[in-house]
């Protein structure tokens, strides 16, 4: 189980967040994301394969093609 940390909020907002491939949250941005039915239902079963939340999935797919979109970006 990943280490967390707790962020200062105002109290009525104050949450527990878990850090993120190790890395810590600084900051977030808060979305409402609509998704095809069967995207909805495909990457719900991904993330219960990883034991994953439904977010942490998304954010490990879009955090790794971010990665491999910047890595092709800075090769010659």
């Amino acid at each position: 189980m990943p280490a967390l940390l707790t962020r200062s909020l105002p109290r009525r907002h104050a949450t527990t967040l878990p850090t993120r491939l190790g890395v810590r949250i600084h900051d977030e941005t808060r979305i409402t994301l609509r998704l095809p039915t069967d995207l909805h239902a495909w990457l719900t079963a991904q993330a219960k394969n990883n034991r994953l939340s439904l977010n942490s999935e998304i954010l490990h797919r879009n955090e790794s093609e971010y990665r491999t979109t910047l890595a092709d970006t800075d090769s010659p």
